[in-house]
């Protein structure tokens, strides 16, 4: 997780994280016939069963192919193996059952940040737009907006990120109004 380890640090749904933070999907519903199954695979999944999972949540898939939570799940196991490609499609995925899901809008600007910020800031500027107040959003989308070149608007977000929660600051360096020393990375 590139500036990803910065990143991941600064919260939200991280995939290297031990429990999966699903959130809520309002968009697609599981269908009840597969909620048993999708259920069963959750629990692989946290019991660290993670081929017996994967086959489950690919099965509840193959069934429902919408499912936001066995593509989310699909695409955290992914990344959790290092398959990043893998987990890119599978956060995509996720997000055709559910634009709006915001534990795949966060993994997913995680993962194209650092080979892509204006992406990730598209991404962050999704995850804001349903959560204003998430201050690891805003830091990241910071971060982001810096290496995109974008000065003043990363100053800015950085800002924001640090009087929505003050703790943040240590994780911004100086330079950027933070009080971290060295670099960001």
């Amino acid at each position: 997780m590139a500036a990803a380890g910065l990143l991941a640090a600064c919260g939200g749904p991280s995939p290297s994280a031990g429990k999966v933070d699903r959130g809520t999907t309002t968009e697609h519903q599981t269908p009840a016939t597969l909620e048993p199954k999708l259920e069963r695979a959750i629990a692989e999944e946290n019991e660290g069963r993670y081929a017996t999972a994967a086959a489950t949540f690919l099965a509840v898939v193959k069934a429902d192919p919408k499912n936001t939570i066995a593509w989310y799940d699909l695409g955290v196991m992914a990344h959790r193996n290092g398959q990043d490609t893998q987990a890119l499609n599978d956060y995509r995925r996720a997000l055709g059952g559910d634009p709006k899901y915001l534990p795949a809008l966060y993994n997913l600007a995680e993962l194209v940040a650092p080979g892509d910020p204006k992406e990730a800031v598209a991404l962050y500027r999704k995850v804001l737009a349903i959560d204003p107040k998430d201050a690891a959003a805003r830091l990241n989308q910071g971060f982001a907006l810096l290496a995109e070149g974008k000065t003043a608007e990363g100053k800015a977000a950085l800002a924001e990120a640090i009087k929505l929660d003050p703790s943040l600051a240590s994780r911004v360096p100086v330079a950027d109004g933070g009080t971290a020393s060295g670099t960001a990375t």
